[in-house]
């Protein structure tokens, strides 16, 4: 699955759950203190009073008992500071925030960290974390922003290209199977990224470096091309140009929706 996430914080805050599924958890002096993690990683569907929707989780576990008495709550575990309550028998190395900021970070990326009991007899402490899964319009949100972002001082341009089939033509066209394959086989820029909308059937194509001029020109040329790939079929076409037609996704999208014309 597809999840938008900081690669070097996620990795911080993995390190932290592995050193606090170690500190508490038992010590087996047969295995010269080292101890398994149970690690599972799934997608499935959260529902919760913070987030809800579809996630990739990520759990880890001791597979050593729990050190002391089980704290009253779990949360205590994400409170900055908070002191361990058996601070003679817990190894008791940092000064606490690790957690806290843990729980910061999967915040910023909308996602969710929790501390739980075992599950099962001679289970450690269950950690948790979460990260939504992005549909393909989350995606194209997310690439046409980063790529707007990254034009330096608006001097380049990013151009979307929206493109579906004609609805008037379609009853006597053959199927429009695999038009999306058909338009990334008549891309040639490696920079161009191509999102399909399942429900409506849009295809839209973001163009780095490519004014007003060059998005209505790959227009003509992928309309062309494809009515040759799919006879029978006619296409709509919707173009917009960042800054000038907008400086976000949400702009540009709304801007090439509203602007459909033959091709």
């Amino acid at each position: 699955p597809s999840i938008c996430c900081d690669p070097t914080r996620l990795g911080r805050v993995l390190d932290a759950l592995i050193a606090n599924c170690v500190k508490f958890s038992q010590k087996d002096s047969a295995r010269v203190g080292k101890r398994k993690l149970n690690v599972e990683l799934a997608m499935k569907p959260v529902a919760g009073n913070e987030r809800t929707g579809l996630f990739l989780t990520l759990t880890l576990a001791s597979s050593e008992a729990p050190l002391g008495d089980l704290p009253e709550s779990f949360d205590d575990f994400f409170a900055p500071f908070s002191p361990w309550k058996d601070v003679n028998s817990r190894e008791k190395d940092g000064l606490g925030v690790e957690l806290a900021l843990a729980r910061e970070i999967l915040s910023a990326h909308h996602g969710f960290i929790s501390a739980n009991p075992p599950e099962q007899k001679g289970q450690g402490i269950v950690f948790s974390l979460g990260l939504p899964v992005l549909s393909r319009q989350d995606e194209l949100e997310f690439v046409i922003n980063n790529r707007l972002q990254g034009a330096l001082g608006n001097l380049t341009k990013t151009s979307i290209l929206m493109i579906r089939p004609d609805p008037e033509s379609t009853a006597g066209a053959k199927p429009a199977v695999a038009l999306e394959d058909n338009v990334r086989g008549l891309l040639y820029r490696s920079s161009d990224s191509v999102f399909r909308n399942s429900v409506s059937g849009e295809i839209t194509i973001v163009m780095d470096d490519c004014n007003a001029r060059g998005a209505e020109r790959l227009a003509e040329r992928l309309a062309t091309d494809l009515r040759k790939a799919v006879p029978g079929l006619e296409f709509l076409i919707g173009t917009a140009t960042g800054p000038d037609d907008g400086a976000t996704a949400a702009d540009l999208i709304s801007r090439a929706s509203h602007s459909w014309r033959p091709a």
